[in-house]
């Protein structure tokens, strides 16, 4: 007990000494015992104030209970928000800091963790328990100090020996006592909350520059970790390029004892299936990482909407696809997401996007900023779009930032006024809707004059939208691309050329932030949940028609919470497809479906094997997809074959994470995907021959290269 309460007095001499050093921020000195047994914590946090306060109010988790003020405390309300209590404080003037102790359990979650046998779907809130701890800023187990958006902290805690723990910041100490461990991290730099994990791991480290890059695994596997010690110093240095210096000494990799892909300042926690995913390290990794710039060192000041999220999709899931060839693919599926799940009804500005809750803040809060930035990045080039997100980086480390910061680093960057573009993005709901009006060529003395109409039909107020428009030349390969500046609702645009066009395309190549018409895009099962209304037509001859009837009315009961409404009838009691809406064609030997008749528009142009694979999968396993018929265009038809119903019931749960894509095949036994792909697209309304008798060999030009910001 001599030797803690050693530790506690070197602890609080150190904690003064920084503070002092750090009047602008207020301090949290830590000490938190835990109990793992009990699930339960014991903290004491001395909290030094900014020069000039002496009161104020914080929120506690409800079940922490302070049993020691050195100051004035009063409980101003009991579980407020539902999760905390709201006390305020008050100290004598001229004190510069304040001692709370208090003491708890915490264990969010930890009955349906136990009941879910490892399947923790709904997460926690904060847990300590023998299979892990967790604690975040939504714990609440540190008084959270309301209008303090920001601390340094240095954090002390004591575990069991064969425990360690992992928090933000650098890392001072981590040594064993007799039978504890205690370990001190030290966060110099400002943050937004704190987090922590515990666990008994095995290390692998590595440095890499002035950052030390470790990985926590809860099993041994040095293949694993090797894989992640690798590939992270090559993200590091990639975005160090693009942005500036890694902004912490530290970044580790922590398996989570439940599924998770969280990014916190200076680790990343992933679950130990997601972290075996061998599609992670590519994708959703680099996301996180690069987290612990957008949001987790540059803070997000929500007021004016949360910018994070789409700069982070961008940067790093974008530019990975964009650097593999898949940029325009990307791009029309983020298009895609906002014309399938927003609409007027639910549609809201930049600025209200908080966090992801469904698809259609998806589609606002990640979609819409990251085509704005792509924007952003075409009109000016690479090289002042890294200058700008540079400058707005280093101007705005470790303090909260907005939209108007960003726009602050790109008008310093490019010496234009970008009012208008950010309040027209930022501040406005909806989009553009294009339309290719008519089109006329004349021979002149020199050459030829290309005039055409581009129409802005959507409802509301016009955008100012620069247009890319690609024009195919006779005796020429290279495809020309020019931009043109639409302001209106209509505009006639004129270009004179050398050689004759012969074919005009507008944003094929999906740059601009616009809703898209059907006939662009392959049809995709996002397009088909999108929409408010279905009709689910049932097999009336097949056997499989009484499971077919239960998977129909379990989509009616989950989706009557959304407001979707769905009719279920039999094939018997419809003679034809309708004329509009959604249509669910359910089992092969379905009227509407014999022969895949539902498909027929694509099975000249799609490839042999890709055919024959969406037969074998009708045939034994589960096949999905959707289609459209060229007879009713604003018709939407999906397709459900299923050959043994024993895993059905998590088909629902399964296409929430395939939406992109046309069609699906799912194995019978295990429900693992083994087979996906997109119809192509047979006609878009954007691209014509500027003569309409004239046949234009596409396959003969050459588009001009995309442009790619990191190779």
């Amino acid at each position: 007990m001599n030797k803690i309460l050693f530790f506690l007095k070197l602890m609080l001499s150190v904690s003064i000494l920084f503070a002092q050093n750090s009047p602008d921020n207020t301090h949290h000195s830590i000490s938190v015992n835990i109990d793992i047994a009990n699930s339960s914590m014991d903290v004491v946090d001395t909290i030094f104030l900014r020069p000039g306060v002496n009161n104020g109010e914080f929120l506690l988790n409800k079940e922490l209970n302070i049993y020691y003020s050195s100051c004035e405390l009063n409980k101003v309300s009991s579980s407020y928000g539902c999760f905390c209590d709201k006390y305020k404080f008050s100290c004598d003037k001229g004190k510069d800091y304040v001692v709370f102790k208090y003491k708890g359990k915490v264990e969010d979650g930890k009955e349906t963790y136990d009941s879910c046998v490892n399947n923790f779907t709904w997460g926690t809130k904060g847990i300590i328990f023998d299979r892990g701890l967790f604690l975040n800023g939504s714990t609440y187990w540190i008084p959270n100090i309301l209008d303090e958006a920001l601390f340094t902290f240095d954090l002390w805690v004591r575990v069991p020996k064969k425990w360690n723990i992992v928090s933000q910041g650098k890392l001072v100490s981590n040594f064993i006592k007799e039978d504890f461990r205690l370990v001190h991290y030290l966060s110099d730099k400002p943050s937004n909350q704190i987090c922590m994990a515990g666990n008994t791991w095995i290390e692998y480290s590595v440095n890499y520059g002035k950052v030390k890059i470790t990985v926590f695994l809860l099993n041994e596997d040095t293949d694993l970790a090797q894989k992640y010690l690798g590939a992270t110093g090559g993200y590091i240095r990639m975005y160090e390029e693009i942005i500036g210096e890694f902004p912490y000494e530290k970044f580790d990799i922590v398996e989570n004892f439940w599924e998770t892909g969280y990014g916190m300042p200076s680790f990343t926690l992933l679950g130990s299936k997601v972290i075996r995913f061998p599609w992670v390290l590519g994708t959703s990794y680099p996301h996180e990482l690069l987290h612990n710039y957008w949001a987790n060192s540059v803070y997000v000041d929500s007021k004016g909407g949360n910018w994070s999220e789409g700069i982070t999709t961008y940067m790093a899931d974008y530019l990975l696809k964009e650097k593999k060839g898949q940029g325009k693919e990307f791009r029309r599926s983020c298009l895609k997401k906002y014309t399938d799940y927003v609409n007027e009804d639910n549609d809201f500005p930049v600025s209200d996007f908080i966090s992801k809750t469904d698809n259609v803040s998806e589609a606002i809060g990640y979609s819409k900023v990251l085509m704005m930035n792509h924007m952003l990045r075409v009109k000016y080039g690479n090289s002042i779009f890294k200058k700008a997100y540079s400058d707005f980086y280093m101007s705005n480390k470790f303090s909260l930032a907005s939209f108007a910061d960003i726009r602050n680093s790109f008008e310093k960057a490019t010496g234009d006024n970008l009012g208008k573009f950010f309040r027209q993005w930022i501040d406005r709901k909806g989009a553009p809707f294009l339309k290719l009006g008519k089109t006329d060529i004349k021979r002149k003395d020199v050459g030829y004059s290309l005039t055409f109409d581009i129409i802005q039909s959507q409802e509301g107020d016009v955008f100012s939208i620069n247009i890319p428009v690609y024009i195919y030349l006779e005796g020429s390969k290279i495809i020309e691309k020019r931009f043109v500046e639409l302001d209106s609702r209509r505009k006639a645009f004129k270009i004179h050329f050398d050689k004759r066009p012969v074919r005009i395309e507008v944003d094929p190549y999906y740059e601009i932030m616009r809703k898209l018409d059907d006939k662009e895009v392959p049809p995709s099962l996002s397009s088909l949940m999108g929409t408010k209304k279905w009709t689910m037509v049932l097999p009336s001859e097949s056997k499989h028609y009484s499971s077919y009837k239960m998977i129909a009315q379990g989509w009616v009961n989950s989706f009557k919470r959304r407001g979707k409404q769905i009719n279920i009838i039999d094939d018997s009691d419809i003679k034809s497809l309708p004329s509009n809406g959604v249509v669910w064609v359910l089992g092969k030997n379905n009227a509407l479906a014999r022969n895949q008749a539902l498909i027929k528009d694509y099975r000249s142009v799609l490839d042999k094997n890709e055919l024959a694979k969406i037969t074998a999968s009708e045939k034994d396993d589960i096949l999905i997809y959707s289609a459209k018929d060229s007879k009713n265009p604003i018709l939407n038809i999906g397709y459900i074959n299923i050959n043994d119903f024993s895993k059905a019931s998590i088909l629902f749960s399964k296409l929430m994470h395939y939406g992109n894509y046309s069609y699906l095949g799912f194995n019978n036994e295990d429900m693992s995907n083994i087979l996906k792909g997109e119809f192509p697209v047979i006609d878009s309304p954007l691209n014509r021959n500027i003569s309409p008798d004239e046949n234009v060999d596409t396959s003969e030009f050459i588009y001009p290269a995309e442009n790619i910001l990191f190779k």
